[in-house]
């Protein structure tokens, strides 16, 4: 005789637990020294008609040896902006394409400066915004982790930017903007 174990009610049938299947990683909480004001996950878009981008090359500003530019990502039909402060190892007024990884070592090429608070109670380096009206603002939220990567297309003048960031509080902003970015020369 065949013993078959699916067929003895002895044997009870294996159950998933309640973690299996699930692949949706339970998000940290939120830091109660969290710079951030915003209070979920955002997926921005940025449509060339609808979006102004400023590539603004400061050459070495900090004087650490790296090139410093800051991106200026703007969607002026939602009120949106990404400003991204980059470093970059390249010299001259190229856009600086590449991949650049968040960290707060403004001597190291490559990285996308973490947003913080300066002494006066400025917002610097890297930060989303959206605002409420057109001069009050609704959110903060500090670039703490992730990448920025930026590619050159076939059209002229015209770049890839996407990223894909956290902001001190574990929200996601994510995204990317494709069409003309307007280099402008700020070195000294």
């Amino acid at each position: 005789m065949l013993w078959c174990v699916a067929c003895d009610p002895a044997t009870p049938t294996p159950q998933p637990s309640p973690d299996e299947g699930n692949t949706e990683v339970e998000k940290p909480e939120r830091p109660e020294d969290a710079l951030s004001t915003l209070m979920d996950d955002v997926e921005l878009s940025f449509p060339e008609e609808e979006s102004l981008v400023y590539a603004d090359c400061f050459g070495d500003d900090y004087d650490t040896g790296v090139y410093v530019w800051a991106l200026y990502i703007q969607n002026y039909t939602t009120k949106e902006q990404l400003v991204l402060e980059i470093t970059s190892d390249k010299e001259g007024l190229d856009m600086p394409v590449g991949r650049y990884t968040a960290s707060n070592d403004p001597y190291k090429a490559n990285v996308v400066l973490v947003g913080d608070i300066d002494a006066e109670g400025y917002l610097v380096y890297s930060w989303y915004q959206a605002l409420a009206t057109d001069s009050a603002k609704a959110v903060d939220a500090p670039i703490a982790e992730g990448e920025v990567v930026i590619t050159a297309t076939e059209k002229e003048e015209c770049y890839k930017i996407t990223f894909n960031l956290k902001d001190d509080a574990y929200n996601s902003i994510t995204g990317s903007y494709e069409g003309l970015v307007v280099i402008e020369d700020f070195r000294m």
